[in-house]
């Protein structure tokens, strides 16, 4: 077990490549680390990380690491099933021309409609907040939450643009 630890922390300074960077992953605890590690392969010497939720290997880049980190999270200490979660989901802006992608969407039990929208950032990048607001805003979730592995904001849409931080992510059957 302790190699294992050992394998998966090399790995991810390998991936985070900066001492800087690897801090991103301070928010979670050295099991989930350890666990979303072992999704981790190196093919052609570049490292890929296995998707929860597509079941694909993609680039494991910091920001996937820290993605596939939550959505861990939302398994496992939040219960949401794997049904109710979906990555890159597309978020359509009324005039806007271009839509963008939420990183995470937690769905209402309705598998339709929207609960919690995730933007989720490389360790050292803080943009994105504005972003996550306008997606919430956009499919009227209720819930959005932004994170770079380091640090989390969560926040409650009480109305259009009006946003209060919340303390928790609601756990499944709240």
């Amino acid at each position: 077990m302790e190699d294992q630890i050992k394998t998966t922390v090399r790995t991810l300074d390998l991936i985070f490549k900066s001492p800087e960077v690897k801090h991103g992953l301070s928010l979670f605890n050295n099991e989930e680390v350890d666990e979303i590690g072992n999704l981790i392969i190196k093919s052609d010497g570049k490292f890929s990380i296995k998707c929860q939720i597509k079941d694909k290997y993609k680039p494991a880049k910091p920001e996937e690491v820290v993605r596939q980190l939550w959505i861990r999270r939302l398994l496992t200490e939040y219960g949401y099933p794997k049904e109710r979660i979906d990555v890159e989901r597309i978020i359509y802006f009324g005039s806007r021309v271009e839509p963008g992608a939420a990183d995470i969407v937690v769905f209402h039990d309705d598998l339709t409609h929207y609960y919690i929208l995730f933007e989720v950032k490389r360790p050292r990048r803080t943009d994105g907040l504005e972003q996550l607001k306008s997606y919430c805003n956009a499919e009227g979730a209720p819930i959005g939450v932004w994170s770079n592995g380091n640090e989390m904001i969560r926040l409650h849409r009480e109305e259009p643009n009006i946003f209060v931080e919340i303390p928790r992510i609601p756990r499944v059957l709240e």
